[in-house]
C-alpha cells in the first residue's frame, strides 16, 4: 500500500517558503528560557513567547501573565471553607 501522507503533498508554495527560512520540526529554532536554575545551569525549555516573554512558566512565566490580566492566575489550592 502506498504511503497516504508523501512528502511530495500539499502546498508546495509553503513548503519552498519553510525551506528557505530553514524550518525545523520540534524545539530546534525557538527561543529558550534565559533563566538559571539553582544549580547554575541554563534552563532551557521553551520561553512563553506568545506573551512576549523571555522565561518559561516555571521561572516566572504565568504569574508575569496573569499579572498582565491575560491568563488567570493558577489556584494550586482550593480555600478552606469554614464549618458552621
Amino acid at each position: 500500500m502506498a504511503n497516504p501522507h508523501p512528502l511530495t503533498a500539499g502546498n508546495v508554495h509553503w513548503r519552498l517558503a519553510m525551506l528557505k527560512a530553514q524550518f525545523t520540526k520540534g524545539r530546534a529554532n525557538r527561543r529558550r528560557c534565559i533563566a538559571t536554575k539553582r544549580d547554575g545551569t541554563p534552563c532551557g525549555m521553551l520561553a512563553m513567547t506568545r506573551y512576549r516573554l523571555f522565561v518559561c512558566g516555571a521561572h516566572g512565566g504565568y504569574a508575569a501573565v496573569a499579572r498582565m490580566k491575560r491568563r488567570r492566575a493558577v489556584e494550586r489550592c482550593s480555600p478552606r471553607r469554614r464549618k458552621s
